[in-house]
């Protein structure tokens, strides 16, 4: 089981919300409160990680802090970790955002440009993840299809700074 602080909601069982990552056997089954995930294969001794969907408070919490708790399928704790300190939720100066397509058809491809003002410098973002409505795919082949048209936006050096591996998002590393 997860266990956030108050006020964070963490969700696994819709579709698109849990990535496996790492953890053995495949997409595991889910619970969502707490969220809790039934492994198809054993854990062994090694690191593993998973994504979740999770909604955040306003702000951060004055306990700030999750708990991990391993189970096996007895649900006898095998293993855990107690006040996982989380990171702070801050508020970037950011407005105006933008989405504009090229084309509204139905199953034809179509041109999206997606924007975003900051209205003062921001150096703690590592990066920006663009996120699809349900039932909508990206099909960017190639990561250099996505194209930074903004030669002041600070995109990652080099050809890897959009992660375009999963097709309901696009990760632009800064």
């Amino acid at each position: 089981a997860v266990v956030p602080p108050a006020g964070f909601h963490l969700s696994c069982s819709k579709e698109g919300a849990l990535e496996a990552i790492s953890l053995p056997g495949g997409k595991p089954g889910c619970i969502d409160y707490p969220m809790q995930l039934q492994l198809r294969e054993p854990l062994i001794r090694g690191t593993y990680s998973f994504g979740a969907t999770v909604d955040l408070p306003e702000e951060t919490p004055q306990v700030n802090t999750f708990n991990l708790i391993i189970q096996d399928s007895y649900k006898n704790v095998v293993d855990a970790a107690f006040a996982i300190q989380g990171e702070d939720i801050v508020e970037l100066p950011v407005e105006l955002p933008t989405l504009r397509w090229s084309r509204a058809d139905p199953g034809v491809r179509t041109n999206v440009s997606v924007g975003i003002t900051f209205t003062e410098d921001v150096t703690s973002l590592k990066a920006l993840l663009v996120t699809l409505p349900e039932l909508f795919e990206h099909d960017v082949e190639k990561p250099i299809e996505v194209v930074n048209v903004n030669p002041r936006f600070p995109i990652s050096p080099g050809l890897d700074w959009a992660d375009t591996q999963e097709v309901d998002r696009i990760r632009i590393f800064l």
